[in-house]
């Protein structure tokens, strides 16, 4: 059995090269976990990355598996396994994952270990600039006073902010949303709502180690909150297509039924890359 060691801020240095920098750079975050394996040369022979989901609920707690890799069957397996038992430490009720570029071996273990598995479109849909400047809602560029960008905010203005939206239930694609600082976004196209001299609104785009931009939240409260959203996605769309190439990647995440039909309106018939997608029940 090769020698497993969880990955953290210490080490992750030393272990950015094999499992990709937009992976390692959730080290350290909030409900994020790793293993890796090394093999007899002290060389990576498979890892894992996972995040908690559902962390304020004891009954429904699950995982999600971000990133999983395997030189070998049998490295992978014992790896598989020391994940299995910490997850049970924590009472975890079921585990999922939607992986790009899978492995054949890293797909059989996973398949070994008891999850089931199917190829299928993922929930992730990749444009680029070019797409949204060629669209006519980005043509009409003005956008009320009251949406700002994220920059122009203090920083007790944002974490106020954030406050109203976790106070709504709103955190987008981050459960650890109150504990990511203001400069993890993207301060010049991220947006945010200014009325009355609080924030009551943003859309948050944060810009992976690879440059790829994710979009993590949008929300506006208030009832024209829809027409907020409408304005602080144009001005954040337009801030995105002056600062970035025409062919710079955006991670559109369909986690909800909104962002589906959001994504649908905005890219009619475009379709999202194939992914391995599996879960496993944990309490059986």
């Amino acid at each position: 059995m090769g020698q497993i060691s969880e990955i953290n801020e210490d080490n992750i240095e030393d272990i950015r090269d094999y499992i990709g920098y937009d992976v390692a750079e959730n080290i350290g975050r909030e409900y994020f976990s790793g293993l890796i394996s090394y093999d007899a040369f002290d060389e990576p022979a498979a890892a894992i990355v996972w995040s908690l989901k559902n962390a304020d609920s004891f009954d429904e707690s699950e995982t999600e598996i971000y990133y999983f890799s395997s030189e070998s069957t049998g490295d992978g397996g014992e790896l598989l396994q020391e994940y299995s038992e910490r997850i049970r430490e924590d009472n975890i009720v079921r585990s999922s994952f939607e992986l790009e570029d899978t492995d054949p071996e890293a797909e059989s273990v996973l398949n070994e270990g008891g999850f089931d598995t199917k190829r299928k479109e993922g929930r992730n849909l990749y444009v680029t600039v070019e797409d949204l400047s060629s669209m006519p809602f980005t043509a009409k560029k003005k956008t009320p006073p009251y949406i700002r960008a994220l920059e122009s905010l203090t920083a007790v203005q944002f974490r106020q902010g954030v406050t109203n939206c976790m106070f709504c239930g709103r955190t987008g694609i981050n459960e650890d949303l109150a504990m990511l600082p203001m400069d993890w976004y993207d301060m010049r196209v991220s947006s945010c709502m200014m009325t009355d001299g609080k924030v009551n609104g943003f859309f948050l785009i944060h810009r992976k180690p690879s440059g790829v931009l994710m979009p993590v939240l949008l929300y506006a409260s208030g009832m024209d909150a829809r027409k907020d959203m409408l304005n602080m996605l144009r001005y954040s769309m337009n801030a995105v297509i002056n600062d970035y190439p025409p062919d710079t990647r955006i991670m559109v995440c369909r986690h909800d039924d909104k962002t589906r039909d959001l994504a649908s309106y905005f890219f009619p018939g475009r379709k999202g890359e194939e992914v391995l997608q599996g879960e496993r029940d944990e309490q059986g």
